[in-house]
Order: structure tokens, then C-alpha cells, then sequence
């Protein structure tokens, strides 16, 4: 048995075949490179795999930092429930703090990495531990909050800095039990930290996002490789050189290493000795490839894609980054794609309000509520209380939306609105209209009713204000009608 199996692989990717190489159940095999990084179909999924696919693959690029980067990206109002208006102040003042502790880059690589690898770690330093010691000892109440800092990281398609529990709950009356109580803490070179679980916010994602399509994840990257390899190779064809008969493999492997086949694409030739020398006698030289049907790989793609849609709820015009305009780019999946981060956002609210309250109980952010409903003010100056700080006894969190109208749409939208409000001066006030607006009244009592329209005789105005004659005052009195049966001066 010779030690080749019919053919060679030169050092530029060609292919070297030979009679005397070839056995009887040799057959030719296209030269190709390992795709065997990350878990394979239907295998054990472990981190090392889940590292590589966010790192390399673009799918799972877009469903960990792009899906992440979306849900934190118009970021959140902290608002007053009790208050009729929305309460600027009471926001400017959290999102001061919040901004300078840098929190949304930390919560949304905690998101990332959750989202890879189904949880991650928000550590947060207070002033009340001095040393590394103290951190395994529970949260002081008040402590004011300095930083944060996220784990696990993702580094070089490695996962990094990665934390496990150290100890747990034992305690079978606890409420906690079985709960972790002390994090251990990987800060590299060797180096760990102990964390009381009151200083940390753990972030689970339990299944994972690339779970769920890791083999259409694997699919797609074995297509898009075959694929590569088949345009790479033969998309243009490639060049088949046949020799005459009594060639030897020497005599092939002298004239592919003779550069002779140089300016002839790499991986891309065939040399080959014929089997007759009554058909020809000399070298021919032919292209083999160029004239044939490629296989479309685009159906392969796409029901990919559509698994991808199913697992994730994201869609596919979304996934493929359908071009604005287009009817698969439609508002419509937008908004179907912004109602699955809105559902994200949510999970993660939980988060934002154990931040919050910490800084409340620090002093750091001052819960103040600022009245603008003017009888509330009245109210409250009649008092005597002080309404600039007077502090809210509840606030709640909300995520502003990331969907955006096209220019059209919104000028479509405002034009309607428009229509909507010139209608209603048939029956209302332009001082009304304007009060639905949030504006003041017109000066001089212009905005006031003077007389009623006329929308074709009385009718109109019986039916929408009773008693209600032409050109008479909305607050004039209708006057008794002698005709009328309920009148009480009948007879």
C-alpha cells in the first residue's frame, strides 16, 4: 500500500494525482481546513464554546452585545407615581449619581455577559469596608456607594475573571437557604475576592440566549465555510492539467514546484498524467468548473435564519439587517423586535432599584418631588409646607423606548393631530383645546367661546348641547320652552 491514498497536496494548495498513488478505494477529496473550534451539533455546550461564538460568529455577536447595547441604549426615567406630571427633577438627580458612577456601561456588560453566559456579577464597592477582609461582612446600612466592577469578563475569546459561590445558606430556618452568602471572586494572577452577597447584584439568565440556537449557530457556520471554500476554489473553475502517459510522480511534483503554474490562482489546479497516449500525446491544458451549476446556498441560509427568529423572538428582517424602507425592513418588526427588549428591560429592573435604593439610603440621591400641578401647590402652601422637599415615598422606573418614528411618519402623525384639534373647535373652546395641550389660555379672553358655530341649523347643537340655540353662549341658560312638556308653565 503506498503511504499516499491517490494524490498529493502540493505546498500551494494544488492537487498532484497519479496512477501509482491511487489504490482501488482511493478517492479524491478536496484539501480543507479543521472547523471543529466550538461545540458541535448537538454536543455539550461549555463556556470556552460559548467565548468563541460571541467573539466570531455574527449572530451571536448581535444576540449578546448588540441585543444588550439596545436595551440599555435610550436608558430610563425615574419618575413619582404621586405626582400628575412627570417629575424632572426627581430624575435629574438619581441619573446624576448614576452617571457619575458610570452605571450604565457596568450594567450593560453585566447583560452581555449574562447573555453569553447565563449570569454575571455586579460587585459594588461601599466606604464602609476598608480592607478586602471586610467585604465578606454584611452591608452596613447607609454606606455610601463608590463603584462598580463586572464579572466574568470576555477577553480574547476567553472568559476571564469568572466567580463561583463560596458559601452558601445552611441554615434550614433561614429564608435564604441553600442561598449563596459569600462570592469567591476571580481577580486574576491569583489573586480572589470574598463578597457578602449584600454588596453584589447577581444577574441570572438562567438558559442562556445562544443555548437555544447553538446548532443552527453551528449550521450556519459550517454553510458559510463550505460555501467559501466552493467560491474560493472553484467559482471560477479550475485549471486541469494533464500530462502525457509515462509521466512519474517526480516529474509532477518537479514541474508544480517549477512555478510554472505561478500565475494560476492557489488551490485552484489539478495535475493529473493521462491513461492513453493514442488520444493525446503532449500536455492538455482545460478548465473545469467555470461552465457548471452552483448549488444556491441562500434557502440554506434562510432556514437558518428562521430557526434563529423562532429561539429568540427577534425578527428575521432584524437579524439580517433588512435595509430601512424595504417591506421586510418594515416599522413593523421594528416594533415587534423593541417589544422583545422592552421584556429584557424588565428582567433587569431589579437591578436598577436595588442601585437606587442603596443610594437613598446613603444620602446620595435625595427622592425629591416637585409639584407642578399648581393646586397641589396652593394646597400645600396653604399649609405651610415646604413642597420643594418633601421627599417620595415611591418612584418607579421607566425604560424610555427605544422605537423611533420615520420623519414621515411623525409628520403623518402630526398632521392627523392637527385635523383631530380643528374639528374639535365645533364644540370647544380654543382655550379648551389649548388647556388639552398643556398650554395657557389666550390672553384677553380670545380663547374663549363667543358665538357657536353654525354646523347647518339647530339640530347639531341640540344633539350636542341640549336647550342650546344658535349663536348663544355655551353658559347661557336655555329659557323655558312654553311648548315643551316637561315645562313647568304648561297651562
Amino acid at each position: 500500500m503506498p503511504p499516499n491514498p491517490g494524490y498529493k497536496i502540493t505546498r500551494d494548495g494544488g492537487l498532484i494525482l497519479h496512477p501509482s498513488l491511487a489504490s482501488a478505494t482511493d478517492s479524491v477529496k478536496i484539501p480543507s481546513t479543521d472547523t471543529a473550534a466550538g461545540a458541535g451539533f448537538g454536543s455539550t455546550i461549555n463556556d470556552t464554546d460559548l467565548a468563541f461564538a460571541a467573539c466570531r460568529e455574527p449572530i451571536a455577536i448581535f444576540l449578546t452585545y448588540g441585543v444588550a447595547n439596545d436595551i440599555t441604549d435610550k436608558w430610563f426615567v425615574v419618575n413619582d407615581p404621586d405626582t400628575e406630571e412627570a417629575d424632572p427633577a426627581l430624575d435629574r438627580g438619581i441619573q446624576s449619581v448614576l452617571s457619575k458612577l458610570m452605571f450604565k456601561k457596568h450594567l450593560t456588560e453585566a447583560i452581555t455577559q449574562a447573555r453569553i453566559y447565563r449570569k454575571s456579577l455586579i460587585v459594588c464597592a461601599f466606604n464602609d469596608a476598608k480592607t478586602v477582609d471586610q467585604l465578606r461582612k454584611p452591608l452596613a446600612k447607609g454606606a455610601e456607594l463608590m463603584q462598580f466592577a463586572t464579572y466574568p469578563k470576555t477577553v480574547d475569546e476567553q472568559k476571564t475573571n469568572d466567580y463561583t459561590v463560596d458559601v452558601k445558606d445552611e441554615n434550614l430556618n433561614s429564608l435564604r437557604y441553600g442561598e449563596p452568602v459569600i462570592y469567591k471572586i476571580d481577580r486574576g494572577n491569583g489573586n480572589y475576592l470574598y463578597v457578602h452577597y449584600t454588596r453584589v447584584i447577581e444577574l441570572d439568565n438562567t438558559q442562556g440566549v445562544l443555548n437555544g440556537v447553538w446548532d443552527d449557530i453551528v449550521c450556519g457556520r459550517n454553510i458559510r465555510w463550505g460555501f467559501a471554500q466552493m467560491v474560493y476554489r472553484i467559482g471560477s473553475g479550475f485549471a486541469v492539467i494533464g500530462f502525457p502517459q509515462g509521466t512519474t510522480v517526480e516529474q509532477l511534483e518537479a514541474w508544480s514546484q517549477s512555478n510554472a503554474f505561478s500565475n494560476l490562482m492557489n488551490r485552484t489546479y489539478i495535475v493529473i498524467a493521462q491513461n492513453s497516449t493514442q488520444e493525446n500525446t503532449g500536455m492538455t491544458f482545460d478548465f473545469k468548473g467555470a461552465a457548471g451549476v452552483v448549488i444556491d446556498p441562500i434557502p440554506y441560509f434562510k432556514s437558518n435564519i428562521e430557526q434563529h427568529a423562532i429561539a429568540t423572538g427577534i425578527p428575521q428582517a432584524k437579524l439580517v439587517g433588512a435595509q430601512a424602507g424595504a417591506v421586510t425592513g418594515s416599522e413593523v418588526n421594528m416594533q415587534d423586535y423593541y417589544k422583545m427588549v422592552s421584556r429584557e428591560q424588565s428582567k433587569f429592573e431589579y437591578v436598577v432599584r436595588w442601585v437606587i435604593d442603596r443610594l437613598a439610603e446613603s444620602g446620595q440621591v435625595k427622592l425629591i418631588k416637585t409639584a407642578t400641578d399648581q393646586n397641589i401647590v396652593k394646597k400645600l402652601i396653604k399649609k405651610a409646607t415646604d413642597y420643594r422637599h418633601r421627599t417620595a415615598e415611591q418612584y418607579v422606573v421607566e425604560w424610555n423606548s427605544a422605537f423611533e418614528l420615520s420623519e414621515k411618519d411623525e409628520s403623518q402623525i402630526a398632521f392627523t393631530h392637527a385635523q383631530t384639534q380643528e374639528k374639535k373647535l365645533g364644540w370647544m373652546s380654543k382655550d379648551e383645546i389649548r388647556a388639552e395641550e398643556g398650554l395657557e389660555p389666550l390672553p384677553d379672553g380670545a380663547g374663549e367661546w363667543k358665538d357657536a358655530p353654525d354646523f347647518g341649523g339647530e339640530q347639531f347643537l341640540v344633539q350636542s348641547k341640549p336647550g342650546l340655540k344658535p349663536n348663544a353662549k355655551p353658559n347661557e341658560k336655555p329659557k323655558d320652552n312654553p311648548s315643551s312638556p316637561s315645562s313647568p308653565s304648561g297651562n
